[in-house]
């Protein structure tokens, strides 16, 4: 009688082994995931420095640019093109700061660097994206 409880509680040792084990090989995968992540995060914040100066540079520079050209220029344009990247460095930096993206919202484009108007060449362009989700289609009666 003893034999056979002192085997089944054997069994459940070793069962609770198993599962310790299994648990352990979770919380290391956990863990491996986890210091992925926490690297991937040092990176953006890295990539996002690195944006906010190479910007922040460019207006700085354009800027520089505009003192620089005799006072009878007229730096209408240029200085529209650099208040638009400062505002959009602003955009950016706060999108950052709140978590959420940044939208075309925020800084329309001027008429200094809105895109030219450009034709379509049928020949060349791009063939569909097979792998887009169709737009959904109102249901017919």
């Amino acid at each position: 009688m003893f034999e056979h409880l002192a085997h089944e509680t054997l069994q459940e040792i070793k069962a609770i082994h198993t599962r310790l084990d299994n648990l352990h090989r979770h919380m290391e995968r956990i863990m491996s995931i986890l210091d992925d992540l926490t690297a991937s995060v040092a990176k953006q914040g890295t990539v996002i420095s690195s944006a906010t100066a190479l910007i922040s540079g460019l207006s700085a520079k354009l800027q520089q640019a505009i003192s620089a050209l005799p006072a009878q220029t007229d730096t209408t344009q240029l200085q529209a093109l650099k208040d638009e990247i400062d505002a959009q460095t602003s955009a950016l930096a706060s999108a950052v700061a709140t978590g959420t993206v940044a939208t075309a919202e925020a800084a329309p484009p001027t008429a200094a660097t809105a895109p030219a108007p450009t034709t379509t060449d049928t020949t060349t362009a791009p063939a569909p994206d097979a792998t887009a989700t169709p737009a959904p289609t109102a249901p017919t009666a």
